[in-house]
C-alpha cells in the first residue's frame, strides 16, 4: 500500500490538515491553564505517548523558577505540578518571543501536516529564539522544523524515515 501524499491529497480535495490526525487538541486550554497556575512562559510541552491524552507542559515562572506540570485536554485540568531544579531568565526568554507558540505551531501544520511529538523554545547562541518542533508526517517520517521566534518563519527542517 502507497502512502498518501500531500500532493495526492490536494488533488483529491481533501485538506492535509483535515486529512492528518490532530492530537494537539485541547493543548491551548492546557497550556492557559498552566499558565494561569504559574505565570511566565511555557519552554516546551509534549504530547504524552504521541497521543495527545494529555500534555507535560515545562514552563519558565516570572521569578525564574522552573515548573513542570500535567494537563488532561478533556477538562483542561492540571492533574499535577512540580517544581524543577534550577533557575532560568525569565526576560531574556520572554523578550525575545515576538511570535506567539500557537501561530508557529499552525505555520509548521501548514507545511508538515500529521502528529506533534514536542516543542522546545530556546535562545540560540546568537541571540535570536526559535521553537523546535518535532512531527511524524502522516508518510511515517519524523519532521524537526525549527521557527524563527521573532519572524514566524521557518528557519530549517529535517526530516528522517523512521523504519
Amino acid at each position: 500500500m502507497r502512502p498518501v501524499t500531500a500532493a495526492a491529497l490536494a488533488l483529491s480535495g481533501i485538506s492535509t490538515v483535515a486529512a492528518a490526525t490532530d492530537n494537539t487538541e485541547g493543548l491551548d486550554a492546557c497550556l492557559a491553564a498552566a499558565l494561569g497556575a504559574q505565570p511566565g512562559i511555557v519552554v516546551a510541552w509534549e504530547v504524552e505517548d504521541g497521543t495527545g491524552r494529555g500534555f507535560l507542559i515545562d514552563l519558565v515562572a516570572r521569578d525564574g523558577s522552573s515548573w513542570r506540570l500535567t494537563c488532561e485536554p478533556s477538562s483542561s485540568a492540571l492533574s499535577k505540578q512540580e517544581q524543577a531544579l534550577g533557575r532560568q531568565d525569565f526576560e531574556a526568554l520572554s523578550g525575545r518571543a515576538k511570535v506567539p507558540e500557537a501561530r508557529a505551531r499552525e505555520t509548521v501544520r501548514q507545511y508538515f501536516p500529521g502528529r506533534f511529538i514536542d516543542m522546545q523554545y530556546s535562545l540560540t547562541w546568537r541571540g535570536g529564539a526559535v521553537y523546535e518542533y518535532t512531527v511524524i508526517t502522516p508518510d511515517d517520517r519524523e519532521a524537526i522544523v525549527e521557527v524563527d521566534a521573532a519572524g514566524g518563519r521557518i528557519l530549517r527542517s529535517r526530516s528522517t524515515a523512521r523504519y
